[in-house]
């Protein structure tokens, strides 16, 4: 596949550098990957994009199955190549790539990135939610609403589908979630055992994604199950936020910074 004398295929462990260095252009609070993740969990889901004539790698995508549902997470262009078709290529590999594997794709894009919207509505995505990172500081968890009689603990490998149901998650999302090395995962329950949150947690940027609550009274107890586990040089918690408005709200009352707001576009594929 070809787009203005770049050519796209799988990517290969030795275009880690590249790839990394991309990673930037994404312009988002998340470490850049090791090479371990690189090579454990990125691989074989990568296409990169590189000059016909040879050259650096110019662009790169990645995605991720949940079930038979793919999650296109990263489509990244260095800045001398946009304009010229590297992006559409790119998520035309990926689209080649899951041909027969999955029923629907999705990914997310900044609300303000005009250019890459209409790239994904020319390959057929439509914007379905709406969603928002936020970064919250630790010293405004008290201006939260808080919930009392709940508690919090570690999730376990059986309540996958629990955790799910519950809150509207993926289970494959889920169990990806508390199975990738270094993250710590929650779920918050009532005395009953009853599941009303669950967030994975990645003390590495203290970020929490994803992050859900059967309502924003409950964020305030999640978060403060997380704070134990953060690094003491960051002084509040990336969250990502998705599909829920009221959430998005409460966390923007109690003084949380906007980072970033995105869409969530997606479509069927054949």
């Amino acid at each position: 596949m070809t787009a203005a004398g770049a050519a796209v295929r799988l990517a290969a462990r030795g275009d880690y550098g590249a790839c990394a260095r991309l990673f930037l252009e994404l312009r988002v609070p998340d470490p850049v990957f090791s090479t371990e993740i690189w090579e454990t969990m990125m691989l074989p889901s990568v296409v990169v994009a590189e000059p016909e004539g040879g050259g650096d790698v110019v662009g790169y995508a990645l995605w991720r199955m949940y079930g038979d549902v793919a999650h296109v997470m990263h489509v990244a262009v260095a800045p001398e190549a946009r304009g010229h078709g590297v992006g559409r290529a790119l998520v035309e590999a990926v689209r080649a790539e899951l041909s027969g594997v999955a029923s629907r794709w999705y990914l997310n894009v900044k609300q303000d990135n005009a250019p890459a919207i209409r790239l994904y509505e020319r390959v057929g995505f439509a914007v379905e939610v709406e969603s928002t990172s936020f970064w919250m500081p630790w010293e405004r968890l008290r201006e939260l609403p808080l919930e009392i009689g709940v508690g919090s603990r570690p999730a376990t490998a059986d309540e996958d589908a629990g955790v799910a149901a519950a809150l509207g998650l993926a289970e494959e999302r889920v169990r990806f979630s508390r199975e990738r090395p270094g993250y710590l995962c929650d779920v918050l329950v009532t005395g009953s055992g009853a599941i009303l949150g669950f967030s994975a947690f990645d003390p590495s940027y203290n970020g929490a994604y994803p992050f859900a609550v059967a309502r924003p009274a409950l964020a305030r107890a999640l978060l403060d199950a997380l704070r134990p586990h953060a690094r003491p040089e960051h002084d509040g918690v990336n969250i990502a936020v998705e599909d829920d408005r009221a959430l998005a709200d409460t966390f923007r009352a109690a003084g949380a910074r906007v980072n970033f707001e995105l869409y969530r576009m997606g479509a069927a594929l054949a």
